[in-house]
């Protein structure tokens, strides 16, 4: 791979991450709790409001989210990796959150400029 393969070097990154999936939910998730805490703190959330979470890796943030906007609200949840996520999914249903989607960014946010909708 060269240096200036963007798209060879998203896709390998994103592999990786789908290899540690589980155990970057069980180290890195709780070592990050706190920040995690203090953005969702910063970001005032209420209930009906609506959450995009890019990078959602393996859902932490996004749970939170969701429980925290309630039934009436919704989480839009975003990565590049397939293995997190699954994580993310698996999380999800068991906390039975029906207000939380999770997509594949599939190419970088750039292309979604023009038609946002599309995430």
């Amino acid at each position: 791979m060269k240096l200036t393969d963007k798209k060879e070097a998203r896709k390998t990154t994103a592999e990786d991450y789908g290899r540690v999936a589980v155990s970057w939910d069980r180290y890195w998730v709780p070592a990050y709790a706190l920040a995690r805490d203090r953005l969702l703190e910063f970001a005032r959330l209420n209930q009906a409001e609506r959450v995009l979470d890019i990078g959602t890796g393996t859902g932490a943030t996004a749970v939170v989210a969701a429980i925290t906007v309630g039934e009436k609200g919704s989480v839009l949840a975003v990565d590049n990796s397939k293995g997190m996520l699954a994580v993310a999914k698996r999380k999800a249903r068991k906390l039975h959150l029906n207000n939380i989607r999770f997509n594949l960014l599939a190419s970088p946010l750039s292309n979604y400029q023009k038609n946002p909708s599309t995430l």
